[in-house]
């Protein structure tokens, strides 16, 4: 996320639902990355797991997979 995008990808825009899990401990994806995701993925969902750091998998599985699961649902 800290070097998106990789490469020039200007003019390419993905209409796809797309989720952003983000560890509210983190401040790995900042509100300028975020504008930069959103530039190429309009439709991005931003979710905070709050208790959780970079690594939200292992430190908050049950709850990555409980936001994981109802995005999917959608």
């Amino acid at each position: 996320i800290t070097g998106f995008p990789f490469c020039s990808v200007d003019g390419l825009v993905s209409q796809t639902r797309t989720i952003l899990i983000l560890g509210g401990k983190s401040d790995y994806v900042s509100e300028e990355g975020r504008s930069q995701v959103i530039n190429y993925f309009p439709k991005t969902n931003f979710v905070e797991i709050d208790r959780a750091g970079h690594w939200l998998h292992a430190e908050c599985p049950e709850e990555v997979f409980e936001v994981l699961m109802e995005f999917l649902k959608k």
